[in-house]
C-alpha cells in the first residue's frame, strides 16, 4: 500500500538487494595509513531499500502519534544518516509533510541554533520537530523560556535516534496521502530561506527528466556527500536512487570536507558511476587529494558528475578533467546543469558525452569577463527556458536578459500558513505547466543557457551589466590565493552604485595590491575592501555567497569592527534609505 504522493514513485517490492552505504562515523581515519585501491566494507553500513521502507513504516506510526495530527509539516533537524532517511520517509508515509533543515555545525553555538530551529517550526507551523536527542531538550528548554507555547516532548518533539530504536516487524501501517510530498527550503543566496511546496506529480516529472537527461541506467550506482536539505543532495542524490532502486553510496559533507579521496574512491573502484555536486568540490578535491593517492584507481566508467549552482568557470571543469584524465576520466562525463528548488531540482543540463563547452568572447558580442563561462546546456524534457529583457520581450541569441522558466516541474513559494501540510493551497491550484522568472541574468545560444550572475547582485555600468561574480573572477584571475576566498557585493547606497569586496584577512598581505587593483578596475564605483575573518565569508551548502546577509551587515556596521581597509571615500554613509536591489529567490 502506498502513499498518494508515492503513487508511481515507490516500488511494489523494495529491493533486498541494493539500497543505501552510508559511510561510518571514524572510517576517514584511514585515510593516510590504506591507500585508495583498497576498498573497505567495513567502512560503511548498509540498509536495503526494503529495510529502509520497513523502519520508515515504524517512524511513519510514531510521528503521527507524537504529532496528534494526520497531516502537517514534520521538521527534520539532522545531518545524513540511516534515521534521518527513516525519518524523512516515515513522516511520508503517515501522510505527513516533510521539511529537513540544515543540522547543527561542528563550531556553532548551541543556543543560537536552537533559537533558529524554533523561529522555523513557528513560521512553518510544524506539528513536530525531528532532532537529536540534546537539541530536542535545548528546543523545549529555550521554547519554555521564551513562553511560547511548546507542547511536550511527547507530543511534538521527537528525538531522532528513537525512529531507528526497534527494528521494525514488517506489518504495514495505515497510511493517509499527504497533499505535498515534501517542502523544499532554498538556499538563502538572496534572503531568508524559504518553503518550496513539492508536488508530487511535479517531482515525479522532473526525475523521469533527469533520468533521460542523464542516460540513467539500472546499473548505475551513485555516491554523494551532498547534504539532504539542499535540493540537490536530496532530489538528486536520495530521490533518484529511491526511484531507480540503484544503489547509493552517502557520505556526510564532513566526511567529504575531511577526505574526498574516498568519494573518489567510489568512483576509482567501480562502486559508483554517478553524481552531483557544486563547483568548489572540484577545487576540493583537487587540493586535498595527491596524484600519488590515485595510484590504482579507474575512472573510465565515471558515466556522469552533474556540476551546477552558479556560474560556472569552464577552466575549473576543464582543469578538473585534466586532473583525472591519467586515470581514465573523460571530460564528457562532466556535465555542467543549472536548477533551482522551485523547479524540484534540474532544468538545464549538458548531456553525458558533450563535455565542457565555453563563451568564446571573440565571436560574440557579449564578451570582457565571460570568456570563461561554460554552458549550463539546454533544457530538460517537460520544460522551457527563455531569456527575457526588461518590458518581458524574448532577446535574441546572445543578448543578456532575465532567464524565464516554464514547465511541469515548477511550484510556488509557500508562506504560512500554506506552508503547512493537509490541504494547503487547496483554493488555489497550482497550474500544471507555470512560469518562473527566476531573477538571474544570462543568455541563450543555439538553445544552451549561459548563466552570469543575478540582477539583485549586478550594477550597470555604461550601459553594460557588471555582476558580483565578474568581480570576483577578475580577482581570482589576478590572484589565485583569493580564489573561494573572497566574496563581491555590489548594489546601490544613496542613489550611488557601490562595490564591496570582502576578502580572508589571512591572505591580508595583498592588500596594497588589492587596493590598487580595485581602484583601478571600479574606477566609476564607489568601493571598499574589507579583510574580514573566514567564518564571516558566509555561505550557503552550496557554496554560493549569502550576498544579502552580507550587504546588510555591510549597512549595519556589522563589518566595521573587524574589518579594516578601504578604497574611495574615507567612510560609509550608514542609514535605512540603504537599498541592494534584489531579485526574488532562487536557488
Amino acid at each position: 500500500m502506498k502513499t498518494e504522493a508515492f503513487a508511481g514513485f515507490w516500488p511494489e517490492a523494495p529491493s533486498r538487494q541494493r539500497g543505501i552505504y552510508f559511510r561510518r562515523d571514524g572510517a576517514a581515519r584511514s585515510f593516510a595509513v590504506l591507500p585508495l585501491a583498497e576498498w573497505r566494507d567495513t567502512d560503511w553500513e548498509f540498509w536495503s531499500y526494503d529495510r529502509l521502507m520497513r523502519q520508515a513504516q515504524v517512524a511513519g506510526r510514531v510521528l503521527q502519534g507524537a504529532s496528534h495530527s494526520v497531516h502537517g509539516v514534520v521538521l527534520i533537524a539532522a545531518d545524513t544518516s540511516p534515521a534521518s532517511v527513516v525519518a524523512f520517509l516515515g513522516a511520508l508515509q503517515a501522510g505527513l509533510t516533510p521539511a529537513i533543515v540544515a543540522p547543527a555545525q561542528a563550531l556553532q553555538s548551541r543556543h543560537l541554533y536552537v533559537q533558529a530551529l524554533l523561529q522555523q517550526s513557528l513560521a512553518l507551523e510544524a506539528v513536530c520537530v525531528v532532532a537529536d536527542a540534546g537539541v530536542c531538550v535545548s528546543l523545549i528548554e529555550q521554547s519554555a523560556a521564551l513562553g511560547r507555547s511548546m507542547p511536550s516532548p511527547r507530543a511534538r518533539v521527537v528525538a531522532l535516534e528513537s525512529l531507528v530504536a526497534v527494528d521494525a516487524a514488517g506489518d504495514e501501517p495505515v497510511l493517509r496521502p499527504a497533499s505535498f510530498a515534501y517542502l523544499q527550503l532554498t538556499s538563502g543566496t538572496t534572503g531568508p530561506a524559504k518553503a518550496v511546496r513539492i508536488r508530487s506529480e511535479a517531482m515525479l516529472h522532473n526525475l523521469q527528466a533527469i533520468r533521460g537527461w542523464l542516460q540513467w541506467q539500472d546499473h548505475h550506482a551513485t555516491a554523494s556527500w551532498l547534504p539532504l536539505h539542499h535540493d540537490m543532495g536530496l532530489v538528486g542524490c536520495l530521490l533518484m536512487p529511491l526511484w531507480t532502486q540503484t544503489d547509493l553510496y552517502l557520505m556526510r559533507p564532513a566526511q567529504f570536507v575531511r577526505s574526498p579521496g574516498h568519494y573518489l574512491q567510489c568512483f576509482g573502484l567501480g562502486r559508483a558511476q554517478l553524481s552531483a555536486m557544486p563547483a568548489f568540490g572540484l577545487s576540493l578535491c583537487m587540493h586535498k587529494v595527491a596524484p600519488s593517492r590515485l595510484e590504482g584507481l579507474d575512472f573510465r566508467a565515471w558515466h556522469a558528475l552533474v556540476v551546477g549552482a552558479g556560474p560556472l568557470d569552464a577552466g575549473l571543469l576543464r582543469g578538473f578533467a585534466s586532473w583525472l584524465e591519467p586515470r581514465g576520466f573523460a571530460q564528457g562525463a562532466l556535465c555542467a546543469a543549472y536548477g533551482m528548488a522551485e523547479a524540484t531540482l534540474a532544468v538545464c543540463g549538458r548531456r553525458p558525452g558533450q563535455g565542457v563547452l565555453s563563451w568564446d568572447s571573440e565571436q560574440r558580442d557579449q564578451g570582457n569577463g565571460w570568456a570563461g563561462l561554460a554552458s549550463s546546456g539546454s533544457a530538460l524534457s517537460g520544460l522551457q527556458v527563455s531569456v527575457a529583457d526588461e518590458s518581458g520581450r524574448p532577446c535574441p541569441d546572445g543578448v543578456l536578459g532575465r532567464v524565464v522558466v516554464r514547465g511541469t516541474s515548477l511550484h510556488a513559494i509557500a508562506s504560512p500558513p500554506d506552508a503547512r501540510g493537509g490541504q494547503p493551497g487547496a483554493d488555489e491550484p497550482v497550474p500544471e505547466v507555470a512560469t518562473l522568472d527566476t531573477g538571474d541574468a544570462g543568455w541563450l545560444s543555439r538553445g544552451e543557457l549561459f548563466v552570469v550572475g543575478r540582477f539583485g547582485d549586478g550594477i550597470k555600468l555604461q550601459g553594460r551589466w557588471l555582476f558580483a561574480e565578474d568581480v570576483e573572477r577578475a580577482v581570482a584571475a589576478q590572484w589565485s590565493e583569493l580564489s573561494g576566498n573572497c566574496i563581491a557585493l555590489l548594489g546601490r547606497i544613496d542613489g550611488a552604485d557601490f562595490a564591496a569586496l570582502l576578502i580572508d584577512q589571512r591572505l591580508s598581505a595583498l592588500q596594497p595590491a588589492s587596493d590598487q587593483f580595485l581602484k583601478a578596475w571600479s574606477a566609476d564605483v564607489q568601493g571598499r575592501i574589507y579583510w574580514v575573518p573566514a567564518r564571516l565569508l558566509r555561505r550557503t551548502t552550496s557554496g554560493k555567497p549569502m550576498r544579502q546577509a552580507l550587504w546588510l551587515d555591510v549597512m549595519n556596521g556589522v563589518l566595521e569592527g573587524v574589518a579594516r581597509g578601504h578604497v574611495g571615500s574615507d567612510a560609509i554613509p550608514v542609514d535605512n534609505d540603504m537599498q541592494l536591489e534584489l531579485g526574488e529567490t532562487s536557488t
